[in-house]
């Protein structure tokens, strides 16, 4: 017998809506009884030669929607001026994963997508590193750009004397000082 008591009660649905309507649908169904979670980015816009810090959705057109796992109410969230449809699997609404949403969470947290001031990445381009992969560890390599944690861009140096272009995550990166 599995403990339901530590379970959410509830699932995470995306909808999909119109485009720049993501506020007025969350509002909506928040006013509604619905628990919703839109992730907000903020990024430096230039408008009329002024540029002002705004908040934006991190994905833009969707809204995550959590509904009762026993009776979800898909039907009120469809009906919602705005949504577009749910995104959906073999015609069925589609549920996402609580750990994913859980994850993003985490990272609006952390400011990944905090567009205004990115987190420094603790190396940049021209610095020597290994990649910590058996294939490539025995290489040299050098970054070439630092775009994200998960966008490093590297050139591999090869026994022959060539070199090999390569994207890879910071993780998979040590810094050789």
């Amino acid at each position: 017998m599995t403990d339901t008591s530590s379970q959410p009660k509830f699932a995470w649905y995306a909808a999909q809506v119109r485009w720049h309507a993501e506020r007025l649908v969350e509002d909506t169904l928040r006013r509604r009884g619905v628990e919703t979670f839109l992730p907000m980015a903020t990024v430096k816009i230039r408008h009329a030669r002024q540029e002002h810090i705004v908040a934006r959705p991190a994905f833009p057109r969707y809204v995550f929607v959590g509904l009762d796992k026993a009776a979800p109410n898909f039907d009120l969230v469809r009906r919602t001026h705005g949504v577009h449809w749910m995104l959906e699997v073999a015609g069925k609404p589609a549920p996402i994963p609580l750990r994913a949403v859980d994850k993003i969470r985490q990272m609006e947290a952390d400011g990944a997508f905090d567009e205004v001031n990115p987190k420094r990445l603790p190396v940049v381009a021209g610095d020597k590193v290994s990649v910590v992969d058996d294939r490539f560890e025995a290489f040299g390599a050098e970054v070439i750009a630092a775009k994200s944690e998960r966008r490093i861009e590297v050139l591999l140096s090869l026994l022959n004397g060539k070199a090999m272009k390569l994207v890879l995550p910071l993780a998979q990166l040590k810094k050789i000082a």
